[in-house]
């Protein structure tokens, strides 16, 4: 009887990883990416999965995956917009060829990592959607052709943009036209809510910052992740992708989903067309 009640004990100490799938499936959560490059796939918590077609073919990295499907990216011939579908909702001759993109559905306005076909250069940019009235915030610095791979992340109200460079955070202001450097490390990612702003810290690990008093702290312990993070819709999950325990040469990653609100969390194989969360986008499924 000891035993059991010890065995009973035990158990109830351990994280719950189901509770955190059974959580995320009734939100109506899943990850999409694209595969081949022309296939959107879902695939859900509720363990079901979709395949879309698109009508042309994204760099899979220069593009944005929105919660309801819809993608908006350069295929270094235009910019176009893909219905839930993937059929082509519009586009647009500028910019071709983009590194990273986010779009403020609040402003309808776009910022992007892009490429410049005048100075012949990568630069950080936004422009309301549809126009060809671009702000350049500054040149994005890449150097011998390669692109030093970073995020831009919107504010949700689309005030500001934070983005990472020479291993600082910045945060620009549409309204002053102003960056200014707010922490140390890379990758940022604006919560949906406006509380946080997650990043890689200089130490390899998951922070958050809150960007009303500049303080923060690590957001999982214990963790050190490969990129960045990717929030949920809701802003109560965190996406990180970590090193797999024993991993195999091509297996070396996997990702791991953090439960704001009680730091539970769950390991899950990266089965979307991408093996790090810049590859990978929340999305909801209709009903």
């Amino acid at each position: 009887m000891v035993v059991g009640i010890l065995i009973a004990v035990g158990a109830l100490a351990q994280p719950s990883t189901r509770d955190v799938r059974l959580d995320l499936a009734e939100r109506r959560f899943g990850l999409s990416g694209l595969t081949g490059g022309n296939i959107r796939t879902a695939v859900y918590f509720d363990k079901t999965w979709e395949d879309v077609r698109l009508e042309c073919s994204c760099p899979a990295r220069g593009i944005e995956i929105q919660s309801d499907g819809t993608l908006i990216g350069g295929n270094r011939k235009e910019l176009v917009l893909l219905d839930p579908q993937g059929r082509r909702r519009a586009s647009f001759p500028e910019p071709k060829n983009t590194s990273q993109i986010a779009w403020n559905h609040r402003t309808d306005t776009l910022a992007a990592i892009a490429f410049d076909r005048v100075t012949q250069e990568w630069v950080l940019e936004h422009w309301p959607f549809g126009s060809q009235r671009f702000t350049i915030v500054e040149p994005f610095g890449y150097t011998n052709g390669n692109e030093a791979f970073s995020t831009i992340s919107w504010s949700p109200d689309g005030s500001a943009i934070t983005y990472s460079k020479t291993g600082q955070i910045f945060l620009y202001t549409l309204a002053d036209r102003q960056a200014v450097p707010i922490a140390e490390g890379s990758l940022p990612a604006w919560s949906p809510n406006g509380e946080r702003i997650a990043y890689r810290d200089k130490d390899g690990y998951a922070s958050v910052l809150n960007p009303r008093d500049r303080s923060s702290r690590v957001l999982i312990p214990n963790v050190l992740i490969r990129r960045g993070v990717r929030w949920s819709p809701d802003s109560a999950f965190a996406l990180v992708t970590v090193l797999r325990p024993r991993a195999s040469f091509h297996e070396e990653t996997e990702f791991l989903i953090h439960r704001v609100s009680d730091g539970e969390t769950t390991r899950i194989d990266p089965l979307v067309g991408g093996t790090t969360e810049d590859l990978v986008f929340w999305v909801v499924k209709h009903r």
